[in-house]
């Protein structure tokens, strides 16, 4: 059987990246430093480079029809309405195993696949394929979890999983195991790499207490070993997968056509299955807010990186917030709940700007009606949290004013 070479990159400029030769339950040589040092030892192997999961959205969706040419057209615009960026910007890719009823996709942005081909074309290498780390991670009877250093690894299934900031790891399995519509795991495999050991305890005590069987383990090589020695092709997504053409122009002729190839779509039973977006989806009534959430998203994160899905990129940034701030205080996400129930049923208001420090949330909006911000301002009181409201400025829209919420915990 020929030997796989299998890079393992953290970023697309990376000073150090590992690399392992081997394949299935086998690895002959493990090492790491430079790009350029990796391609001299390549020879005639064939390449998989392994990225990020974060960089990646791994879904589902349910299409009738076997043909992949079809679905290839559909799929882009199928998932249209649930990611932030234009189609055309995004890399769509089918996992190669068709189901009869479902089909796995993943979806990257062009701009970041094109960085990770360019840097490796620089370097040399011809790739075979690109993998997210999410889809290299052992699959086991359960959930597999890689905590990493800052960033750990959540595989759920053959085709699902996320990554997320290691600080924030058990707060993304508390929202697992709260969503109904996900089954939840009897069996958990915890591997605790060196740089993670000292929070392996607190997932094990977490699991113990839902009832979740885990076994830990304490992994000490390189990463790349053990995504090297446990790939299997079948069971991951080929980012280079050059199927789906989403960003081709297509004639108007064809084009017109989309519109009537959804509503077949729909008419003939389409369900998008919510697959990540269901593992870090918001409160249900905060989903009346997803135009307004865009904006914001850009406005209170402005420095980073886009990602297909809003809901997933806002989700894992607030709980960055969460954990710095647990303490006796509430947190970015409970304070945004609690308001954004109330905020829902004011029709007039518009939020312009969030920002959130040292527990304290600021709101800034405009309204019709200062009368309404005596009503927010009750609701929120009734709820046990402290509200210091700022001016209120006439302006053509109505009033423009701010609020601060904060508040502790019992």
């Amino acid at each position: 059987m020929k030997d796989t070479f299998f890079i393992y990159m953290t970023q697309p400029d990376a000073d150090r990246v590992q690399w392992a030769i081997g394949g299935k339950h086998r690895i002959k040589k493990i090492n790491s430093g430079k790009l350029s040092q990796a391609a001299k030892a390549i020879g005639n192997r064939p390449v998989v480079l392994i990225i990020p999961g974060a960089d990646v959205l791994l879904t589902e969706t349910r299409i009738p029809s076997k043909n992949r040419q079809r679905l290839a057209k559909a799929i882009p615009y199928a998932l249209e309405e649930f990611i932030i960026d234009d189609i055309a910007s995004q890399h769509f890719a089918l996992a190669d195993k068709l189901s009869a009823t479902s089909q796995a996709i993943a979806v990257i942005s062009k701009k970041t696949l094109n960085n990770w081909l360019q840097v490796t074309k620089d370097a040399g290498i011809k790739l075979n394929s690109i993998i997210p780390d999410t889809l290299a991670t052992p699959i086991t009877p359960g959930w597999t979890i890689i905590a990493n250093n800052s960033q750990s690894i959540l595989r759920t299934g053959a085709f699902s999983g996320f990554s997320t900031d290691t600080n924030n790891l058990l707060q993304s399995l508390k929202s697992l195991l709260s969503d109904k519509d996900l089954p939840n795991p009897k069996n958990i495999t915890l591997i605790a790499t060196e740089d993670s050991l000292a929070d392996q305890q607190t997932i094990v005590d977490w699991s113990t207490k839902n009832k979740i069987k885990i076994k830990s383990v304490n992994y000490t090589n390189q990463l790349v070993a053990l995504f090297a020695k446990q790939f299997n092709p079948s069971q991951s997504i080929n980012l280079t997968n050059g199927l789906l053409q989403s960003g081709k122009k297509s004639t108007g002729f064809i084009r017109k056509f989309y519109p009537a190839l959804a509503a077949c779509l729909i008419w003939l039973g389409f369900e998008f299955s919510s697959g990540f977006i269901r593992y870090l989806n918001m409160d249900s009534e905060y989903q009346q807010l997803k135009k307004e959430s865009i904006v914001l998203f850009k406005q209170s994160f402005p420095n980073a990186k886009k990602f297909s899905n809003v809901k997933k990129r806002m989700q894992a940034t607030l709980r960055t917030f969460d954990k710095k701030h647990s303490g006796h205080q509430f947190g970015f996400i409970e304070l945004l709940g609690a308001s954004g129930h109330i905020i829902k049923n004011i029709e007039s208001m518009k939020v312009a700007n969030l920002h959130f420090q040292n527990g304290e949330l600021n709101i800034r909006f405009t309204i019709d009606d200062t009368g309404k911000i005596d009503t927010i301002e009750n609701q929120l009181k009734k709820l046990g949290l402290s509200i210091t409201r700022g001016a209120s400025d006439k302006n053509d829209n109505g009033y423009s004013s701010q609020m601060t919420i904060s508040g502790k915990k019992s």
